[in-house]
């Protein structure tokens, strides 16, 4: 066995690790939206960016490794900048792990990959506007428990409603 095929196993071995870490991560954080929202545990992982209006975590941290690595390139310390251009040709290290994870996320060669992260995110209409209307429904049940005054939906209705909004 050569010394490079015991290094990309080593790096194969790496980033599967570090993938298994991403997904519980992403898990944890959907069970804790789900939870403060006070959301079905069976709502559908594409729909809570959605109803938290906010851009999915994946892209959140991809934005920020591509905005750390874009200032370590154009660090003023020629250091840093050795390190950065080191890591941009395959160094191995986990800064240029990175780089190829974000990069083949994004279809595009490690030399292009710059501060300007593009996401990837395919907007699904039937989602934002079932998404729109579980937040309009979370917003109605909230007033409805403190205002007696409202009529409308019960609190009930409101559930089975975004229930059944959340996992169709």
């Amino acid at each position: 066995m050569s010394h490079l095929q015991i290094i990309n196993d080593g790096v194969s071995d790496f980033m599967s690790r570090v993938n298994k870490y991403m997904d519980t991560f992403y898990v944890a954080w959907r069970k804790a939206i789900r939870f403060l929202l006070n959301l079905p545990y069976t709502t559908h992982c594409n729909m809570l960016h959605y109803i938290c209006s906010d851009i999915p975590v994946r892209e959140q941290l991809y934005t920020r490794f591509c905005r750390f690595f874009h200032c370590l390139n154009n660090s003023d310390n020629s250091i840093t900048k050795l390190c950065a251009s080191v890591a941009l040709h395959g160094s191995g290290s986990c800064v240029s792990n990175n780089i190829s994870m974000v990069c083949a996320y994004q279809g595009i060669s490690r030399f292009d990959i710059s501060a300007d992260f593009k996401y990837n995110v395919v907007i699904n209409d039937q989602d934002t506007v079932a998404s729109q209307v579980v937040i309009d429904l979370m917003n109605y049940k909230y007033l409805h428990m403190y205002n007696t005054n409202i009529t409308g939906f019960t609190r009930i209705v409101c559930d089975q409603l975004i229930e059944f909004l959340c996992i169709s």
